[in-house]
């Protein structure tokens, strides 16, 4: 199993200047911005810390950030982890993961209830076709999938995100 861990990002951070271990992502609105952490494998698991910082939503698209995992070069099929606005300048987020398959979200669950501003740290495995979610090292969600192997990433839409591998 492929485990990525902090000195990814440290090295990311020594050439982008990042304070702390944390590096941004953003998107304006009504864009989608993301990063691949890893190349594609049979195998994974990290952990990450996530911060919506900035919001740019509109009514149509909400700021959001992702973690997951996808097959092949694109998430048409993949689990994703994910944190977005409940509503237009709410103070309150929602935490929850979705399904992607053939390029259509097949399944949306939410499982938490956020501040604005509340850091989330989800830990996420895939092994044998298998997705394991955990948000703050609670109660794991497991979601069977038909994936051999998968990409990890870090994403954000219609704002900016801080994220920082590890627990």
């Amino acid at each position: 199993m492929r485990t990525i861990l902090t000195p990814i990002i440290a090295a990311c951070c020594l050439a982008s200047g990042c304070a702390g271990g944390y590096k941004q992502l953003q998107a304006s609105s009504g864009e989608y911005s993301l990063i691949e952490l890893d190349d594609q494998a049979a195998a994974v698991n990290f952990s990450v810390k996530l911060n919506l910082t900035h919001d740019y939503s509109s009514e149509d698209w909400p700021a959001a950030a992702y973690a997951g995992v996808y097959a092949g070069s694109n998430a048409n099929a993949g689990v994703q982890f994910f944190i977005t606005r409940a509503r237009v300048n709410a103070g309150q987020l929602v935490a929850g993961y979705r399904i992607m398959q053939r390029g259509e979200q097949v399944k949306r669950a939410y499982v938490a209830s956020l501040t604005a501003g509340q850091e989330a740290r989800v830990d996420i495995s895939f092994v044998n076709g298998q997705v394991t979610i955990s948000l703050q090292g609670v109660l794991p969600v497991i979601i069977e999938t038909d994936l051999k192997s998968v990409s990890p990433y870090v994403s954000v839409s219609s704002g900016a995100v801080e994220y920082a591998l590890g627990g």
